[in-house]
């Protein structure tokens, strides 16, 4: 019995340095964007591979816009509200796109649980607008049929919101997680 408690500070200390939310991937990107301030322009991207993609096609439009993209190839809706605040609160943006769902569908960090991702984007966009005095920010939730719906004022598009309607365009579970996020 004491061996087994003894291996508990171990088993802690290792799963720190393994970095599941990989918080260390931006970390001296988001420290040089502390250090120049706050812009009053600056959206941040919160997303999976595909948010990943949009900045490596791109780059110069991202950093020409005052756009910052924080995506990370294979991530969950778990991980991102893990780094949402290295990633996106303390860069104090005027906006934070959420592309989240996909990869917690394909079941990348486990059974998908409709229930845990739509739980983990509610607490991104709490933390968002408990935080708003820092960066006076509002969030977008981008579904994967392309859907937005803002969470706070601002940024709803709702000339989209039919195509959730369309099971061709958001099949399945895709389609039943971009109607909770309505």
């Amino acid at each position: 019995m004491i061996a087994v408690f003894l291996c508990i500070p171990w088993v802690a200390s290792d799963a720190q340095k393994q970095d599941w939310g990989n918080l260390k991937r931006y970390a001296e990107a988001n420290k040089e964007l502390v250090r120049k301030g706050k812009q009053k322009d600056r959206v941040v991207f919160m997303g999976n591979s595909i948010t990943e993609g949009w900045v490596a096609n791109d780059a110069a439009f991202f950093e020409d816009n005052g756009y910052v993209g924080r995506g990370i190839g294979g991530q969950t809706s778990s991980h991102f509200l893990l780094r949402f605040r290295e990633d996106v609160i303390k860069l104090a943006p005027a906006l934070v796109v959420i592309n989240a769902g996909t990869n917690d569908i394909a079941e990348n960090a486990g059974a998908y649980n409709e229930e845990y991702t739509f739980g983990n984007i509610v607490s991104m966009v709490e933390l968002a607008r408990a935080n708003k005095d820092k960066g006076d920010f509002d969030v977008c939730v981008a579904c994967r049929c392309l859907w937005l719906e803002s969470f706070g004022e601002g940024c709803s598009a709702k000339d989209n919101a039919a195509e959730c309607q369309n099971p061709e365009v958001c099949p399945g579970k895709q389609d039943s997680l971009c109607r909770l996020l309505q």
